[in-house]
């Protein structure tokens, strides 16, 4: 089972403050029921809402043989649920934003709506973890959109640093571009 986390932020607003300096924001962290660790930060100085989900399933979870997963995964959710309004149908009219990403750790998904607009944020990304719109359909055209999303590193290497392999060991951060897309979904 994938662990998540869901983080809700009224304006996650981390910027830099007069002078550069940043100013932490405390959050206060609780469990659900059904395991999903939930963190909240609140800031009321801003009129959005953020809700950022993250699933503990990125590249360096997957198998060398079958990568990407993770990442077809994110595209298949980004779509919506299987209930007929699109979540960017709900979005989009007020002034809403979403997006996804996976990397070697996890897989998130963020939404930023006016903050009045919370309840349906965190509607749409439980609509998102209940009922995925899955069909071979969307999987066959997911799987294109992630492969077309490699072609720009194919022979490449991806690392956040060339320090990885010494701090995390050298399989630690296997999967490159180069082994990613050869094998990708």
């Amino acid at each position: 089972m994938l662990a998540a986390i869901t983080v809700v932020g009224l304006a996650l607003n981390v910027s830099a403050g007069v002078g550069g300096n940043l100013q932490p924001y405390s959050y206060r962290e609780f469990r659900l029921n059904n395991g999903l660790r939930v963190l909240t930060m609140e800031d009321f100085s801003s009129p959005l809402v953020a809700v950022a989900s993250m699933y503990h399933a990125g590249w360096n979870h997957e198998p060398r043989d079958r990568t990407d997963l993770a990442h077809l995964l994110e595209h298949v959710l980004f779509r919506g649920s299987e209930h007929p309004m699109r979540d960017e149908a709900l979005r989009l009219p007020l002034g809403g934003t979403s997006t996804g990403a996976t990397n070697y750790e996890c897989t998130r998904y963020m939404t930023e709506l006016p903050a009045n607009q919370l309840d349906l944020a965190l509607w749409l990304e439980a609509e998102r973890m209940a009922f995925p719109r899955i069909s071979q359909r969307s999987l066959d055209t997911c799987r294109s959109q992630v492969l077309e999303e490699w072609v720009p590193f194919e022979g490449t290497t991806l690392t956040y640093s060339p320090l990885q392999p010494d701090l995390f060991g050298a399989d630690c951060y296997r999967n490159s571009a180069s082994s990613v897309f050869p094998n990708a979904v």
